[in-house]
């Protein structure tokens, strides 16, 4: 369960449930979840999905990347790009 604010959303993507930032709508949505066994499975499987995006070894080789372009000094952008 999380806000739709802030970096929130880029870490979370779809592995949340969104609410608004208020006590109460927080917790209906923990309401939501503690009461829906598989929607609540669906989103810890999504979780563990997009936690395994956000690993070393990815970022070490977007890292490694963009050292070879500084060295080449050639053009960056920078864009996150999970992958599949």
């Amino acid at each position: 369960v999380c806000t739709p604010r802030g970096g929130l959303p880029e870490v979370a993507g779809p592995a949340a449930l969104y609410t608004e930032p208020d006590p109460a709508a927080l917790a209906g949505a923990i309401r939501t979840l503690a009461q829906d066994p598989a929607r609540r499975a669906a989103l810890a499987a999504a979780g563990r999905h997009r936690a395994a995006e956000f690993g070393t070894a990815r970022a070490t080789a977007a890292l490694s990347v963009l050292r070879g372009r500084l060295v080449n000094r050639t053009a960056i952008s920078v864009t996150y790009d999970p992958g599949p």
